[in-house]
């Protein structure tokens, strides 16, 4: 399973450059402003490669990445009720988190219903080929708040649930 996991790892890295240009490109800031925050190739970092800014002749930088596998197990019908929550309201403090699940017990707080009681959560979609990409603490930071870190919660579920988690974070001389 190891080489699987890698596997999926590295190409979980490319989605999540991807990802971070999609965002500069939606700012309309320079394609590469995430990415050279995330591999720490920034312009204004001290690499020993970058007396023209340029880092071609660099190895490309590490990945500021955390993977989790996840279990929830399904719990007793009766025990199950819609206020049980298996891991309670937050946002991620990362820049962005990658996630893949295999059943329902995933929700989100829409930006809109943040002040409303009670809270109108709504179910993440479970799709086999696709992840849901939950924007976090950091991109709503240095976004100035342009990008709003997305609050979630997990709900117990009487069925089991496995999840795929990847954390993004900058790099730390960000």
């Amino acid at each position: 399973y190891v080489d699987v996991l890698d596997d999926s790892y590295n190409r979980q890295n490319i989605l999540s450059r991807v990802l971070m240009t999609a965002f500069a490109e939606a700012l309309d800031l320079p394609k590469d402003t995430f990415v050279n925050m995330f591999d720490g190739t920034s312009s204004s970092s001290s690499n020993p490669n970058n007396d023209t800014n340029n880092n071609e002749d660099k190895e490309e930088g590490g990945d500021f990445g955390t993977i989790r596998l996840l279990y929830y197990p399904g719990m007793d019908s009766e025990l199950v009720k819609d206020a049980n929550v298996g891991i309670s309201a937050h946002t991620d403090f990362e820049v962005f988190t990658l996630m893949h699940q295999s059943a329902p017990g995933l929700q989100f707080l829409p930006p809109k219903t943040h002040n409303t009681k009670p809270l109108e959560w709504i179910d993440a979609p479970v799709r086999p080929e696709e992840f849901v990409v939950i924007i976090g603490d950091a991109l709503e930071r240095i976004t100035n708040g342009t990008l709003r870190a997305t609050p979630h919660r997990v709900v117990q579920t009487s069925h089991p649930r496995w999840s795929i988690i990847r954390f993004n974070a900058f790099a730390p001389s960000t």
